[in-house]
């Protein structure tokens, strides 16, 4: 992968075990970032403190991060 990439997923997934993206944490120059939650996965990440989903979030956080954008929100 040379685009930034962020992957969002729980660390109890059952379906794609987290231990399945250590070969990729710490690569020099790798353009992937990776967020775990402790669970969640399938539900959307659902934020407890207010009615908005997590991974919207994170995803939004990530783009502006890597295009320096101003959040506005």
């Amino acid at each position: 992968m040379t685009m930034p990439t962020l992957i969002l997923t729980s660390q109890d997934d059952p379906v794609v075990p987290v231990v399945s993206f250590s070969p990729y944490q710490n690569l020099a120059g790798h353009p992937v970032r990776f967020e775990y939650t402790s669970s969640g996965g399938n539900v959307g990440f659902w934020h407890c403190s207010e009615p908005r989903y997590w991974a919207t979030e994170a995803v939004l956080d990530f783009i502006e991060a890597e295009t320096n954008a101003d959040p506005g929100r």
